[in-house]
């Protein structure tokens, strides 16, 4: 009967093993078909929301999340928000460049006028 009762939970193994690789052979092909969309973020953020809802039927409870994931996470986000910071200064500061540009411009174009005027 121990052989038995081994043999069976062998059994049972075996089948929630070829379960779980089917899972992720799905789950593989599933995001193979959302990364299609990484240059529409709509259509990319629709697919892994329906992604997200068939694989995470439950929701994640509060608990489950690693604090590798939320510490990488944070670590991302200071990265992204000194990236946005970033980009906003080198907006301004080209815009400010580019008004002055547009400023030296004009004032040349103004004296040529004149001095287009001033010949005849």
């Amino acid at each position: 009967t121990k052989q038995k009762n081994l043999q069976e939970e062998i059994i049972i193994q075996r089948s929630k093993l070829t379960d779980t690789q089917t899972l992720i052979k799905r789950f593989k092909n599933d995001l193979h078909e959302c990364v299609q969309f990484i240059q529409e973020p709509k259509q990319l953020q629709d697919k892994l929301q329906v992604l997200y809802r068939k694989y995470v039927p439950n929701g994640v409870k509060k608990q489950e999340l690693d604090t590798d994931i939320q510490k990488e996470y944070q670590r991302q986000k200071e990265y992204l928000d000194k990236s946005v910071e970033s980009l906003r200064k080198k907006l301004a500061k080209d815009s400010e460049v580019h008004q002055q540009d547009n400023m030296r411009i004009m004032q040349e174009n103004v004296s040529l006028i004149r001095e287009i005027n001033d010949l005849r």
